[in-house]
Order: structure tokens, then C-alpha cells, then sequence
């Protein structure tokens, strides 16, 4: 009956008798095999009590042992494509014998190349193990491929040969330090918290595994193949994965710090809460990927592609983003201290830029940012867009929608006023008016909603200063021309420059009439109609110039700088004080 210890410690109503029966009759099996050349020094009966704990399987028979004994002493040949165990379906016993083989010093191979074997613990290139049960076994060292030097000159059929068949191995708990695996194929092996520590897993085939939780600090992953992989709390310190292929991949809290991931396929990826401090992701695709709470403290995200990636309350305190790709990119409540933003890419062809609401820029440097590619953040065209994944968004999710775009957008303008950014502040503000007005007419409020749209006409809120002229010439020349109509009408004489003079003054509500014009003559009703115009146009025109410059701009002292703010910021987006302290 197979017995497992770990089994029988979990079950300690197990009968000490039961257990002395097994002892026996393992002691009996290693009276029979003795004097066999293969027969392997933890069975025999002196050693029997103390058998490493990751041997669970019965030992396998002397005949098997023979064959495998043969298969020990195969000299490998890689231009030949000729390894011990190529082809060969081997199981838990097998690699338990071989262990404790090698272990013991029974190998026949060990006095052919003792330097070869001192380095190298097993040998299992061409093997078929799929499926079988390995796990807390000790591979370190384990030889399943050809190692980097063989792989460069070899060819794709001498490289697919050597290769290890692991596919659906449960190799959770085992010990793989150092082992060689270039190319293997563990497609949906079990990984769970193995050690990896310094493997070199270049291009081998892990699509689908579960690796939660393993060591693999140091080990080499470029080019490998992790589509849909969980990865959930791996340990990859250090770790090179350049090209590596984690689409869609589950790298939830994963540990990457100073890990290489430059040039890596991260599409769709979760990296939610992943440390990835200092870590080299240059021209990495991560596209719509999940990264919120993501540690990127001193990263280099330099040329990485993160166009619709979600980095809500993500850490780029000092993250080099040098041409990076931010079209659409999520950047709500992100911590952006110190970033390096230098001709970061922040609109594609539709000049759509980070949706950036709540984002805490700090000290960031936006000056070397090229804002004017950016026709619009990502907050707006979020608000902009009608349906969701195909499905038509409701009334007050889009009213909601607005209101971030309107904070977001204000946000960015006063970050960039701060830097001394007037013009690009100018343009962003201007941008949040006309959103504001959009949510004043999905709110109800038409009465508001027609009063922005008159001053967005007659001044653009202060930030189109040639509207205003372009107003007053064109009520100027309308009057005139009715002034002239009139009076040919009435009988009266009046010249053109005559008719432009009483435009202008009457528009300024000091109209001089002529002699024979009456008060109740049409010209005067004209000339008091254009003053009440003329006066609202005025008007307008001071209160959106007077907010525009001297408006509404509280003094606050920030590390060591007097920055302006305006009065909205002294609310949070609920609408209630946020009870920042000023200095």
C-alpha cells in the first residue's frame, strides 16, 4: 500500500503497529535486492529510518532500476539528439530513484566527468514527465535543456529535443535553483512557491501555469511564453524577463524589484499592488493594463506603451517616462512625485491624453512634456463616449463622467499654472469651462447652461480675447447698417461715417441724436436697444476678464513656493472642504 509521511502526520490515529509492519516489509524488499548493482543505499535497512521526507513513492523494482541504471551510463550527444532519458515516460519513483542515486554517489557517469557532474544533478533532457506528480522534490541544478552557450549554435530540432516535457507537472514546493530549462514546456505545471532562485527559463513554454507565490529571484525568463499565467505574490528580485510574453497574466502583488522586463508583451496584464520599484520596463507593451496601487517608484518606463492602462492610485514618484505612450492612460488619485516626464508621448492620433483625475503631480516636472499633441484627456473622452463595452451608459453615469472631466482637466491647468505654464494652463482651463457647461445642461440649470454658452461666444471665458472684438465690430456694423435703413426710410439724412458714429457711441450708451430725431422716433428705440447690448457685452467682458486674471486665486504656501490656486480647490469632488491647512 502506498504511504505517505507526510501523510501519516497528519493521521496520528495510525497504529504504531502498522508502522512496524511497513518497516519489515521494507526490509525484507532490501534483503531481496541485495548485492543488485543498482540497488540504492537509502532502502537498505540500515538507512530505512531515516529517508528524506520528499521520498513518498514505494521503491521501484530491480528491473527497473536496471534500466534506468543503463540509461545513467548514455553518453549525451546533442548534434545526434541522443540524452539518457530522451522519449523516455518517467515517473515519481523513477526521478526519486535517480535522486537518491546521484545522492549517493551510484552514478554511473561519475567518474566520466566529475567536474560535469559536480555542476549538473540530473539530467533529464528529452524526458516525458507530464502530468507526474514532482513536487518538494530537490532538482536543484537540474539539467532540462541544453544550457545558453549549445542553444545559440544549436538547431530548432536539437533545441526542441533536448527539451524537457513537464506539461501539467506538479512541481509546486519542488527546489529548481539554478536548474536549466531553456525552451522546456510546463505549460500548466503547478509552480506553486517552488524555488526558481537563478534558473534560466529563456524561452520555455509556461502558458497558463500557476506559479503563485514561487522564488524565483535572479532567474532568467526572456522570451518565455506566460500567456494567462498566474503569477499572484512571485518573487522575481532582479529577475530578467526581456520579451517575455505575459499577456494577460496574473502578477497581482507580484514582487519585481530591479527585475528587467524591457521590451516585454504585458497586454491586459494584472499588475495590481505589484512592486516594481526600480524595476526596467523600456518600451514594454502594457497596454490596458491593470496596474492600480502599483509601486513604480524609480522605474524606467521609458518608450513603454501604456495606452488605456489603468494606473489609478499607482506610485510614480520619480518613474522615468521618457517618450513614453500615455494615450488614455487611467491616472486617477496616482501619486506622480518627482516623475520624469521628459517628451513623454500623451496623445495618439486622436491627441487623446492620461485621464489624469485626482492625479497628485508633486513635483513633476511638466514643463518637458509635449501637452500640445493633447487635444483632450482621458477623462473627457471617457465622458464623451456614449456606451460602455457596447452598452449605452446611463444619464447620471455620464452626468458623473462629466464632473471628474470637469475636476480633472481644472487639476491639470492649475499643476501647469503652477509651473509657470500659462498658455498650456490657459487651454486646459478653457477645456474644463466648456465641460462644465455640459454638465450645467445635464443638470436642468438652462438658465446657466444659456449664460455660459453667452459668455463662451462673446469671450470664450476670458481665454478667447478676440471674440470680444470681434462682437463688438459685428454689433457695431448691424447697428449701422439699421441706423441707415432707418433714416432713408423716415426721410431723413444720414451719411455712413454719420450712422458708424452713432453706432459706436450709442453702443457705449452715450448716443448723440440728430436735431430732427425724436425720442420716439425708430432710430432712438434703435440706439437704446444697441446701449443695452453694448452694456451686457461689457459686462461680460469685464467679469470673464476680471475672473480670467484677477480672479478668484487663494495664496498657498508649499514647500517653500507660493503657488496659486484657485477657490474650487478648496473643495473635494463631493462637494464638501477637504480642510487643507494654508500656511
Amino acid at each position: 500500500m502506498h504511504t505517505d509521511e507526510r501523510s501519516r502526520g497528519q493521521h496520528p490515529q495510525w497504529s504504531e503497529k502498522e508502522a512496524d509492519v511497513k518497516r519489515e516489509r521494507d526490509n525484507l524488499q532490501d534483503a531481496s535486492q541485495a548485492g543488485s548493482f543498482a540497488t540504492s543505499a537509502p532502502n537498505r535497512a540500515a538507512g530505512q529510518a531515516h529517508l528524506p521526507s520528499w521520498r513518498t513513492e514505494p521503491e521501484i523494482g530491480p528491473e527497473r532500476q536496471e534500466q534506468l541504471a543503463r540509461c545513467l551510463a548514455t553518453i549525451p550527444d546533442i548534434a545526434r539528439g541522443i540524452y539518457p532519458f530522451k522519449g523516455m515516460k518517467l515517473s515519481r519513483a523513477d526521478v526519486e530513484w535517480l535522486l537518491a542515486t546521484h545522492e549517493n554517489g551510484h552514478d554511473p557517469r561519475a567518474g566520466s566527468d566529475e567536474q560535469q557532474q559536480d555542476h549538473w544533478r540530473l539530467d533529464l533532457r528529452g524526458a516525458d514527465l507530464r502530468y507526474v506528480d514532482l513536487h518538494a522534490l530537490p532538482l536543484a541544478r537540474l539539467r532540462g535543456s541544453l544550457t545558453r552557450e549549445e542553444w545559440d549554435v544549436a538547431t530548432e530540432e536539437q533545441r526542441a529535443t533536448a527539451a524537457v516535457l513537464l506539461t501539467g507537472a506538479d512541481l509546486s514546493e519542488a527546489h529548481l535553483e539554478e536548474a536549466e530549462l531553456i525552451g522546456a514546456h510546463l505549460e500548466k505545471a503547478s509552480l506553486h512557491e517552488a524555488h526558481l532562485e537563478h534558473a534560466n527559463l529563456a524561452e520555455a513554454n509556461l502558458e497558463r501555469a500557476f506559479l503563485a507565490r514561487t522564488h524565483a529571484s535572479e532567474a532568467d525568463l526572456s522570451d518565455a511564453h506566460l500567456e494567462k499565467a498566474d503569477l499572484s505574490e512571485v518573487h522575481l528580485q532582479s529577475a530578467t524577463l526581456r520579451g517575455t510574453h505575459l499577456e494577460q497574466a496574473y502578477l497581482n502583488g507580484a514582487h519585481l524589484e530591479k527585475a528587467n522586463l524591457s521590451g516585454a508583451r504585458l497586454e491586459k496584464v494584472y499588475l495590481s499592488e505589484a512592486r516594481l520599484e526600480q524595476g526596467v520596463l523600456s518600451e514594454a507593451h502594457l497596454e490596458e493594463g491593470y496596474l492600480s496601487g502599483a509601486y513604480l517608484q524609480e522605474a524606467d518606463l521609458s518608450g513603454a506603451h501604456l495606452e488605456g492602462a489603468y494606473l489609478n492610485e499607482a506610485h510614480l514618484e520619480r518613474t522615468f517616462l521618457y517618450k513614453a505612450h500615455l494615450e488614455g492612460t487611467r491616472l486617477s488619485r496616482t501619486q506622480i512625485e518627482e516623475a520624469r516626464l521628459k517628451k513623454a508621448v500623451e496623445s495618439g492620433e486622436q491627441h487623446i491624453g492620461p485621464s489624469v483625475a485626482d492625479a497628485q503631480w508633486g513635483n513633476v516636472n511638466l514643463a518637458v512634456v509635449e501637452w500640445s499633441q493633447v487635444g483632450m484627456l482621458g477623462d473627457e473622452y471617457e465622458a464623451r463616449q456614449a456606451t460602455h463595452n457596447g452598452k449605452r451608459k446611463s444619464s447620471m453615469t455620464r452626468l458623473g463622467e462629466y464632473e471628474v472631466a470637469v475636476r480633472a482637466t481644472r487639476q491639470l491647468a492649475v499643476a501647469l499654472r503652477a509651473q509657470g505654464l500659462d498658455e498650456e494652463a490657459a487651454r486646459f482651463a478653457y477645456r474644463a469651462q466648456l465641460l462644465q457647461r455640459m454638465v450645467l445642461r445635464r443638470q436642468g440649470k438652462f438658465g446657466q447652461y444659456l449664460f455660459s454658452l453667452l459668455l463662451d461666444l462673446l469671450a470664450g471665458y476670458g481665454y478667447r480675447p478676440g471674440r470680444c472684438l470681434v462682437a463688438y465690430l459685428v454689433v457695431i456694423f448691424c447697428f449701422m447698417g439699421l441706423y441707415l435703413l432707418n433714416a432713408h426710410g423716415a426721410g431723413a439724412h444720414l451719411n455712413w461715417d454719420e450712422a458708424l458714429v452713432l453706432s459706436v457711441s450709442s453702443f457705449h450708451g452715450r448716443g448723440f441724436f440728430p436735431q430732427y430725431v425724436t425720442l420716439g422716433d425708430p432710430i432712438a428705440r434703435l440706439a437704446a436697444a444697441e446701449a443695452v447690448l453694448g452694456l451686457l457685452i461689457e459686462v461680460s467682458f469685464i467679469a470673464t476678464f476680471t475672473q480670467r486674471f484677477f480672479g478668484r486665486w487663494g495664496r498657498t504656501r508649499v514647500t517653500g513656493q507660493t503657488r496659486c490656486l484657485p477657490a474650487w480647490r478648496g473643495y473635494a469632488s463631493g462637494g464638501t472642504k477637504t480642510g487643507r491647512k494654508q500656511e
